[in-house]
């Protein structure tokens, strides 16, 4: 089909997003809240990492998670948080979500153990958000330890691993960084500092932009 033929014709080129702000459209209220999602999203992840092995540049497990999980918690402008008085916490939500993309990434290198891992968060795109919390979901991915995450859930051993990060890809929504004392080039060097194992993409947000290797 006319998939098939792009992905043929572009193999190797393109990175493949399993998860971008949206839950499968058959999926219940209930399978997110007691977590079966997470074997759901797992298996589409092997399935799809099996069929098309080396076909892909690389996977993302899921496109800005820590965002993501705010627009369906404490802002409530996202399913399943749409239309509710009160939304769900950040936290609750997350530790379904953080899991799911360690369960997305583990899935795809046990298919395919050769597949390069990315994924992609916004940075500093909030001057009220430490850049610690904005990097949390690379930190979930790699396994570090998270004594907020501890002391919010219970545990930070979600099954995180440093073999299933290889890439760290930075988007930039606007320059607010600059007021604040964080010009580009300093929060490149902070990525850097934070991720030294991990090849650095930025992303910055213009017309056709897309991922720069920084």
């Amino acid at each position: 089909n006319y998939h098939e033929r792009i992905l043929t014709s572009r193999s190797g080129l393109v990175f493949l997003s399993l998860c971008h702000y949206e839950w499968p459209l058959w999926i219940s209220e209930e399978e997110i809240w007691n977590g079966a999602v997470i074997e759901h999203m797992s298996e589409f992840a092997s399935a799809v990492a099996q069929r098309y092995r080396g076909k892909f540049a690389g996977y993302i497990p899921v496109v800005e998670s820590g965002y993501w999980t705010a627009m369906m918690t404490d802002w409530g402008r996202w399913w399943p948080a749409t239309g509710k008085e009160r939304a769900h916490a950040w936290w609750k939500l997350y530790s379904i979500v953080g899991r799911m993309l360690i369960g997305i990434a583990r899935a795809v290198k046990v298919a395919d153990s050769n597949a390069i891992i990315a994924l992609s968060e916004p940075w500093a795109w909030h001057p009220h958000v430490s850049l610690a919390d904005q990097s949390r979901p690379f930190s979930t991915l790699l396994g570090r330890r998270d004594e907020v995450a501890e002391r919010e859930t219970g545990t930070d051993q979600w099954g995180g691993d440093p073999s299933l990060l290889q890439i760290i890809g930075l988007n930039f929504y606007n320059n607010w960084g600059v007021d604040q004392g964080w010009p580009l080039s300093r929060l490149l060097l902070e990525a850097r500092r934070q991720f030294p194992e991990q090849r650095i993409f930025k992303r910055l947000r213009c017309r056709n932009a897309g991922w720069k290797h920084g």
